[in-house]
């Protein structure tokens, strides 16, 4: 088995008011909606269950599920996310700070993974590095279509009619 850990940490300043992306990103469908490569999105256990779609690493076939309760204030514009345990090969935790800015607002995400893969040992040294920055790059595209959302436009790359797969 390996484990890969992989820890993001992006800040960004968008053209919206702080409770405006407070709404995005605390309605945790909506804030999916901008989330690239995930196969379905599920309300059960006190949270949400992702699946991802699945993808090949290093010639081997995986898919990444894991489940997160969030935690939300409106009076601190806090969100925060932790992991269900036992739900899928994965645990994910977080938070996003979001914080005024002139003008707008700063939205930093803190975000780690910790994902369980069932690999061959030839391949494992080689799959690392290749998780960490299909990860990376995932995250960075979630964000992307978040900023093209707070700049006016729609970054949504999957409809709302959850828990059903996705588009």
């Amino acid at each position: 088995m390996l484990k890969v850990t992989v820890l993001f940490l992006h800040t960004m300043t968008v053209p919206a008011m702080p409770e405006d992306v407070y709404r995005v990103v605390a309605d945790v469908p909506d804030s999916v909606a901008h989330f690239p490569d995930l196969a379905a999105l599920v309300p059960e256990n006190g949270g949400y269950t992702w699946h991802f779609a699945p993808r090949t690493v290093a010639g081997f076939t995986m898919q990444t599920i894991y489940a997160c309760q969030y935690h939300t204030d409106e009076s601190t514009l806090s969100v925060s996310w932790t992991p269900i345990t036992g739900v899928g090969n994965a645990t994910v935790s977080g938070y996003w700070t979001i914080e005024p800015a002139n003008p707008g607002t700063r939205l930093s995400i803190d975000y780690k993974l910790v994902l369980d893969l069932d690999l061959p040992s030839l391949v494992r040294s080689i799959a690392e590095p290749i998780v960490i920055r299909e990860n990376t790059e995932l995250m960075e595209r979630y964000l992307a279509n978040l900023k093209t959302t707070f700049q006016g436009g729609n970054g949504r790359v999957h409809d709302q009619g959850w828990p059903s797969s996705l588009k």
